[in-house]
């Protein structure tokens, strides 16, 4: 759900903080699944840990961005919720995607659909 009421976090910050946080979950979720990797799971098992560990790192990390920009996690996180039509915050995501793409190529899909599980699970 969408809130209604303009936030007091600007969409240039919800910028700033999500220029930060996408390359660190990236980062994140690789490590995850070097580790997951080395434990020669079946697909399925593996797409399953990798998500569960990475819901629970991306809150970790989530939080910490959030303190170092000052931010309420739960105001944040309804910012991304108010801003997700927003043009200039459009813009800036497909940036931000277009350069996780030319590192990690084909695996973008899976991060993409991971950050969406892990707003989807974290606003309530």
């Amino acid at each position: 759900m969408v809130p209604e009421d303009k936030p007091d976090i600007e969409v240039t910050t919800v910028i700033k903080v999500m220029e930060e946080l996408i390359p660190s979950l990236t980062a994140e979720m690789e490590k995850i699944a070097s580790a997951l990797r080395k434990q020669k799971l079946s697909d399925a098992e593996f797409r399953s840990q990798l998500s569960q560990q990475y819901i629970k790192a991306s809150g970790k990390q989530t939080e910490e961005i959030c303190k170092k920009f000052e931010l309420d996690l739960r105001a944040f996180q309804a910012a991304l919720m108010y801003y997700h039509n927003n043009e200039h915050f459009e813009t800036a995501l497909a940036k931000l995607a277009a350069e996780q793409q030319k590192r990690y190529g084909s695996r973008r899909p899976l991060f993409l659909y991971l950050l969406a599980i892990h707003y989807d699970t974290k606003i309530s």
